[in-house]
């Protein structure tokens, strides 16, 4: 499987992190074809990844809802963005950490879609599917959505300090 590093591509840069544009410490870009073969290798990377570094800036315990967001982040681009067409566009992740926050970056070549009208799951009659939005927005700090020109970009944010984690560390 073919995975490339994608240095400079501005469709996929979002607004320096931090205040002031605060550094970012450490960087993590992957493009993949959007299929179900990817998602292992694309997962295992970032995992090793995003456990290292959590565990650097003392945030180790948010690994889980960070994985969990990741994972239905990918899995919606692999079952959403390319439904229809004769072959899978790229899947693109770009993880970067400051010492407050942690960006994903999840871009594709698919068609628009209206991030805001999506509905929430309806937990009285559970179905199969629906809820990986939902539980994006429960686990991470903020989600944003554009379209930029021929792509589709989702960007979740985990906030790493707040004055909590800062009495603690």
């Amino acid at each position: 499987m073919a995975s490339s590093v994608l240095r400079d591509d501005a469709a996929l840069r979002s607004p320096p992190l931090g205040e002031a544009g605060t550094r970012v410490d450490a960087e993590l870009e992957l493009t993949v074809p959007a299929t179900c073969a990817a998602l292992p290798t694309l997962r295992l990377v970032s995992e090793t990844f995003l456990a290292a570094e959590l565990a650097r800036v003392q945030a180790d315990d948010l690994l889980p809802d960070v994985l969990l967001a990741l994972h239905e982040a990918t899995a919606n681009v692999v079952r959403h963005a390319y439904r229809g067409a004769p072959e899978p566009g790229p899947l693109t992740l770009r993880l970067e950490i400051s010492p407050w926050l942690l960006r994903i970056t999840v871009a594709d070549a698919g068609p628009g879609y209206d991030f805001d009208t999506v509905p929430p799951p309806d937990f009285a009659h559970p179905r199969d599917g629906g809820y990986g939005l939902h539980l994006m927005r429960a686990t991470m700090s903020r989600l944003s959505y554009v379209r930029r020109p021929g792509r589709n970009v989702l960007v979740l944010e985990k906030a790493l300090r707040t004055p909590r984690r800062e009495r603690a560390a």
